[in-house]
């Protein structure tokens, strides 16, 4: 943690023969506690550089359920750009469909006061993860 709402950390990400580790930093920004957030993120590696920024918004609906809502664009430089659009859009879905099925653990796990361990973004989950059941239970 570098300041308030402000993480840097570090990410081995590989695409096609594109591979490397990837410093950098998120900074949450926009925040409107608990249905909207807005992120930032610069990191760099040898093989090439991404900047981008997103939104997640949440939705309460009847009964427990929440929507989750998200949107962002990143610009890519480099090497990492030979990769071809086409490969870093399914590799962006492929990591997207893990968050989101490491999110779905976590929060099924912590129902039941177990903990989850899924992949290298955990620590960022967890973080989010208490920060929303802390939210909702002020709101």
């Amino acid at each position: 943690m570098l300041g308030a709402d402000e993480y840097e950390g570090a990410i081995n990400v590989g695409i096609a023969a594109v591979k490397g580790i990837y410093s950098g930093k998120l900074k949450l920004e926009d925040k409107r506690p608990p249905e909207h957030y807005k992120m930032q993120v610069d990191a760099k590696g040898k093989r090439g550089f991404v900047r981008g920024s997103g939104t997640l918004d949440l939705e309460a609906r009847e009964g427990s359920s929440t929507v989750v809502k998200y949107a962002g664009d990143i610009q890519i430089g480099g090497p990492l750009i030979q990769v071809g659009q086409r490969k870093i859009d399914a590799a962006s879905k492929m990591m997207l469909g893990q968050f989101f099925a490491a999110a779905d653990a976590e929060l099924k796990a912590a129902a039941v006061g177990e903990v989850a361990r899924q992949g290298i973004l955990i620590n960022f989950l967890r973080y989010l993860v208490r920060l929303f059941q802390s939210l909702f239970r002020r709101a």
